[in-house]
């Protein structure tokens, strides 16, 4: 088993950090960045969905089955990822959609209150668990980091 310090820098590692304050959360950053999918893009608001983007992969792509191989508590993890998939649902609809739109304000307002109770939950629940975890917080946040540069760089 490899240190289990943890990471102190960036949305990535704040996932591996298991967050100190919702500033450093991945997921903030996607409710940010959700609420603003409702604004036209153009003027980095491409960049902006790139790094919305790869907070969303990272998230699924290996924090989540990182922690799946260390922590118990599988239902705890499986409703992390419906969230995650009803949340991406749901941008899809306000992408789709104009602002003059009815249920427009409804569906970015919804949005924004579901990130939210999302990041609560795993600031509460799931750091918690990946704190307490086998995971090597250091070596998950060398992965992530590596990841997101990877995919920042496929957007660019």
């Amino acid at each position: 088993m490899g240190s289990k310090r943890k990471p102190s820098s960036s949305s990535e590692s704040a996932m591996a950090n298991a967050g100190k304050s919702q500033t450093e959360q991945p997921d903030l950053v996607a409710a940010e960045t959700a609420m603003s999918h409702a604004q036209p893009q153009g003027d980095g608001g491409e960049r902006h969905q790139a790094a919305n983007d790869a907070v969303e992969t990272l998230t699924e792509e290996i924090f989540y089955p990182a922690l799946r191989k260390s922590i118990d508590d599988e239902e705890l993890l499986d409703e992390a990822e419906v969230e995650h998939a009803s949340a991406k649902r749901l941008i899809a609809e306000i992408l789709s959609m104009s602002p003059q739109d009815h249920l427009f304000d409804a569906k970015v307002k919804v949005l924004g209150e579901y990130v939210m109770r999302h990041v609560q939950e795993e600031e509460q629940e799931i750091f918690p668990e990946a704190r307490k975890s086998e995971v090597d917080l250091d070596a998950l946040g060398v992965k992530l980091s590596k990841r997101k540069a990877e995919l920042m760089k496929k957007a660019a």
